[in-house]
């Protein structure tokens, strides 16, 4: 029987985390602001290849009011190709109580390649959260954040480079998990084998995956000048 991992080189195909770390560092000073002025708050980032469109729900909470527009100042090659745009709702409720992140939804989205538009970008990562936190656990968010939205950006990228099909489902997956561990590795400054033995109890992996994951790791697959 064919083994579709055989080939596999998580080394060889493009990588997504430090698109997302970059996007972490543009949002994140809009949050703190946000919550050291308001118990509740409900952010909205529209981000594209050229432009970030900032916006907050009003008191009432039955519009969305722009804040803040300026153009995308991420250069990453991979992402200017990728033309993927992200929507992401923030509600945050200013606590002093345990963290507390729910999601309401994560996905990347995509047009079918017959889709009838003139022009089309490869998809949209859409995200949904709702959290109860105080600042002081910022870090906390920033976790979930990269974590979430490395593992639906790995999967656009893949995507937009080589459309995934049936056969190449399962080893997408394995490479969007992967890039959970790579981007939790780099916010940590820790190694990659490190930042899988504390985190992989996160990543829902199945006892395929985390098999060849794991003898990737001992093939010393994840150095830092491959990644």
């Amino acid at each position: 029987m064919e083994d579709k991992f055989e080939d596999f080189r998580p080394c060889l195909r493009k990588r997504s985390s430090d698109i997302v770390i970059s996007i972490w560092e543009i949002v994140q000073p809009y949050i703190i602001t946000c919550m050291g002025m308001s118990s509740y708050v409900k952010l909205y980032y529209n981000i594209d290849s050229d432009e970030i469109i900032i916006s907050l729900e009003n008191e009432n909470k039955d519009k969305i009011i722009p804040m803040k527009e300026f153009d995308n100042p991420i250069n990453d090659i991979v992402y200017k190709n990728a033309l993927i745009t992200y929507d992401i709702f923030m509600t945050i409720i200013n606590s002093n109580s345990n963290f507390y992140m729910s999601i309401d939804d994560c996905n990347y989205y995509h047009f079918p390649e017959d889709y009838d538009l003139d022009e089309i970008e490869d998809g949209f990562i859409f995200l949904e959260a709702n959290i109860s936190s105080s600042l002081k656990n910022i870090h906390k968010i920033r976790h979930e954040f990269v974590k979430l939205l490395s593992r639906e950006t790995q999967y656009a990228i893949n995507n937009s480079i080589e459309k995934i099909t049936d056969e190449t489902m399962d080893i997408s997956e394995l490479d969007s998990k992967i890039e959970q561990v790579i981007g939790l590795s780099k916010i940590y400054n820790i190694t990659f084998k490190k930042s899988y033995e504390l985190y992989n109890k996160e990543l829902s992996l199945d006892l395929n995956e985390k098999y060849y994951l794991e003898k990737l790791i001992k093939k010393d697959c994840f150095s830092e000048k491959q990644l």
